[in-house]
């Protein structure tokens, strides 16, 4: 409860997706209720040209079915844009609360990890050896630098 009413959770994609199904029902409805109404208006009134407005006939119903195709399409990207957003916030809050607990619990510091060789690399060169340090040489007995 605290982390609701601190607005740490977030609701909002839940009702995103309620407001989804009830948006894909509610587009077909509409848009055949609009049809029928524009198929109504274009018998009972004629133009001057006797074929009606644009919603009467066939053009009505395939201009009825390419808004419900583009609207539901449209609607489902709007939603899902918003539901992006939200999911990438909660990601977001996880990730935050992972550092911080990783934060907490490191008493020492993260010392990097062994590089290793790939094949074929030739092994770094070893520090030289400093004044007086070298091998004797099996010659000559004296010490190489």
């Amino acid at each position: 409860m605290k982390d609701f009413f601190g607005f740490r959770k977030m609701i909002t994609s839940y009702f995103i997706m309620g407001f989804y199904v009830l948006g894909a029902v509610a587009i077909p409805i509409l848009a055949f209720t609009g049809m029928i109404g524009l198929l109504g208006l274009g018998l009972d009134d004629r133009s001057s040209s006797g074929i009606g407005g644009i919603g009467s006939g066939i053009g009505g119903i395939i201009v009825t079915i390419l808004v419900i195709i583009v609207a539901e399409i449209a609607f489902r990207l709007t939603c899902e844009g918003i539901i992006l957003i939200f999911s990438l916030l909660r990601e977001l809050t996880t990730a935050n609360a992972l550092l911080k607990i990783i934060a907490d619990n490191s008493s020492k510091p993260v010392t990097p990890p062994i590089q290793s060789r790939a094949p074929g690399q030739v092994r770094p060169p070893a520090a030289a050896p400093g004044p007086g340090q070298g091998r004797p040489t099996a010659a000559s007995g004296q010490r190489t630098t």
